[in-house]
């Protein structure tokens, strides 16, 4: 990877910034999970884990999403989309923890550092439990 670029996903990494309090927990999760593995992961790797489990995980199941305008109802005020199965975020801190388990379970180690290239197609391996795990079918 290029040391220019490598540079800005890590400070990407550094400045990672949640819109709401409870997405803190990702950033600690995913460099937890990654600790656990005793492989290296590159800065890319490591952001692209953040950002997939802050935005495709923790906001559409468990935190309140606002309803587009574009969808109101004459008359209709200001509200939020119904909660997915009664999910909140302290219910998908565990289901996180288990999809980055999973993807991490399904990354081929070699002697290079993992890179967001390798997280995806470790997801493509995992796929089948993770779509089972979270609805994706």
């Amino acid at each position: 990877m290029d040391d220019t670029l490598r540079t800005r996903y890590a400070a990407l990494v550094s400045w990672y910034e949640p819109t709401e309090s409870f997405q803190a927990i990702i950033k600690p999760l995913v460099a937890s999970a990654i600790g656990r593995s005793n492989l290296k992961f590159r800065p890319d790797a490591e952001y692209f884990l953040i950002v997939n489990c802050s935005e495709m995980i923790l906001r559409p199941y468990g935190e309140p999403i606002p309803k587009p305008p574009i969808w109101w109802e004459p008359g209709e005020r200001p509200s939020t989309l119904p909660v997915f199965r009664g999910l909140k975020p302290d219910t998908v801190v565990p289901m996180i923890e288990k999809a980055l388990d999973i993807v991490i379970a399904n990354v081929i180690a070699s002697d290079e550092e993992v890179s967001s290239h390798e997280v995806l197609l470790a997801i493509d391996r995992g796929w089948k439990e993770l779509a089972e795990m979270l609805w994706w079918g």
